[in-house]
């Protein structure tokens, strides 16, 4: 029992918390370096103003859907609840990635005109009230993606 318990906490942390919060909590190293002393918390801002979050969710989301699809093709007669099941887990999933595209798509944008009209990461009120969307649709998917992502691995496993 505690062997699958730890077994669950270390595939939870590996595929889950490591992808997702890893590279936020690189970014304050940057700080180490005088180049970057004192935007430090600019830079985070920006990282996740522009969606980059959405990248890891497209990767979770592509994991459970291979975890999902494990034994969906396994025999004719298998079309019951469990294969139903499996259908639904990779659509949910397929849906998410199309719509992190569509906001990691969007934060590109918005970053691209921020650069042509020479914007600093502290732009007009109205294109913060746009990166703040993108940022919170980011982190809301990179939320539920990642209770999804758990739930199928441990359905499927």
């Amino acid at each position: 029992m505690h062997m699958e318990l730890l077994k669950g906490i270390g595939w939870f942390l590996v595929n889950v918390v490591v992808p997702l919060l890893g590279p936020i909590a690189m970014l304050p190293l940057l700080g180490l370096r005088e180049r970057y002393r004192g935007r430090v918390k600019q830079i985070l801002l920006r990282a996740l103003q522009e969606g980059q979050l959405c990248w890891t969710v497209i990767a979770m989301c592509v994991a459970a859907c291979y975890e999902a699809s494990g034994e969906l093709y396994s025999s004719p007669e298998d079309l019951n609840f469990n294969a139903a099941m499996r259908v639904f887990t990779i659509t949910w999933h397929m849906l998410i990635i199309v719509c992190s595209a569509t906001v990691v798509m969007f934060g590109a944008e918005d970053a691209e005109d921020k650069l042509i009209h020479g914007q600093s990461a502290a732009a007009t009120t109205e294109n913060q009230g746009a990166a703040t969307t993108i940022m919170k649709a980011s982190v809301v998917m990179a939320f539920v993606t990642s209770i999804t992502f758990t739930l199928t691995h441990i359905w499927a496993d």
